[in-house]
């Protein structure tokens, strides 16, 4: 049997799970917020495009720290409307467009910020591509995903047989990624890892993973999840001690191989979403 690698987020309720299961708590955010600053805090970043922003987890912590103009892009209608319902939209730019073909002119932004969106492009060459012409002379791209190589770090993964092969024909390896990334006209600058809290506690963690809000558990059978889920979830209370059910994620901080900027102005295609009063 084919194993599906893609999950479409227009197909289901899932942005409205999104909201809430996979929010970005006070301790992730303080997290997420100290590792910018620590790698792009003097930068100068006044644009920065948060791609494939879903729900616009990011975009509100992205537009503090760096106190600069933010661009939410997402090519799902859905997870946009999400975004727009959220208290802080105003403060964000929303379009809907595929990494592929985005709605900005060469040279304009400081900083593509791609978070757990790799493994969903369906032409990551050609999405790098686009990056790369959007990003300014000084301009980063910070791609943070998981990879292949930190599969045997996942604590829920055993409990669902099939997650396994669905990950590794759909995520990229360190490698591939970097390769791929200098195919398109950027250089890496750094990679590392970023451990995080996902869960207070593993029980809590438990509960997240049954949330089935990662897309790779969306792609596994519902019979599989719930007797994966059920599993998980005893497993974790059996071993909850107090400490925190912790993550990690690979990052690359890349830059462009810089040439000549084209002229067209930022916003050259795409369909605007405008809060409402």
């Amino acid at each position: 049997m084919a194993i599906s690698k893609r999950f479409d987020y227009d197909a289901t309720d899932i942005s409205r799970a999104y909201a809430t299961a996979r929010t970005l708590t006070d301790e992730r955010a303080r997290v997420w917020a100290a590792y910018l600053r620590r790698e792009l805090q003097e930068s100068g970043i006044r644009t920065i495009v948060d791609l494939g922003c879903g729900v616009g987890r990011f975009s509100p912590l992205l537009r503090e720290v760096f106190d600069a103009r933010v661009f939410g892009v997402d090519p799902s209608q859905r997870m946009l409307a999400t975004a727009i319902a959220s208290p802080e939209a105003r403060h964000v730019t929303w379009l809907r467009a595929a990494a592929e073909a985005l709605p900005i002119g060469g040279a304009r932004v400081d900083l593509v910020f791609l978070y757990l969106v790799y493994h969903h492009l369906s032409d990551p060459l050609t999405a790098l591509r686009e990056c790369a012409r959007v990003l300014s002379r000084s301009g980063y791209l910070l791609v943070i995903n998981a990879t292949v190589d930190i599969l045997d770090s996942l604590r829920w993964l055993p409990f669902f047989p099939s997650a396994r092969q669905i990950d590794l024909a759909r995520l990229p390896s360190r490698s591939q990624l970097s390769e791929v990334a200098q195919r398109a006209g950027l250089t890496l600058l750094r990679h590392g890892t970023v451990r995080y809290p996902a869960a207070a506690n593993l029980s809590a963690y438990a509960e997240h993973v049954a949330t089935r809000t990662f897309s790779t558990l969306q792609l596994v059978s519902d019979e599989e999840f719930h007797r994966g889920a059920s599993e998980f979830t005893r497993h974790c209370m059996q071993q909850d001690r107090g400490q925190p059910g912790e993550e990690i994620i690979d990052t690359f901080l890349f830059r462009r191989r810089w040439e000549r900027p084209n002229c067209d102005p930022f916003i050259t295609r795409s369909e605007h979403y405008v809060r409402l009063a």
